[in-house]
């Protein structure tokens, strides 16, 4: 059985539901040749974390009608602010 679908806040515009987050978090390591032939590494940079989203918008939500409110003009409201 999947997770069940909940309601979400991006960045203050709320969504209707959130169906799938991943995050990942990657680093660079420089290597260096020496003269014996060997490589080595003094640091570790960190890349941005990243965030995927998968989110549900509807103009008539059926689940967080009461949290969200609906009608006409919701989804042109949260496309022109993305």
């Amino acid at each position: 059985m999947g997770k069940a679908l909940r309601p979400v806040s991006v960045a203050g515009i709320e969504f209707d539901a959130l169906i799938n987050e991943s995050r990942s978090l990657t680093a660079d390591t420089p290597e260096y040749p020496i003269e014996t032939g060997f490589v080595v590494s003094d640091s570790i940079i960190l890349k941005p974390q990243v965030l995927s989203m998968t989110l549900f918008l509807t103009d008539t939500p059926i689940s967080w009608r009461r949290r969200s409110g609906g009608g006409q003009g919701k989804m042109q409201y949260v496309i022109d602010r993305l």
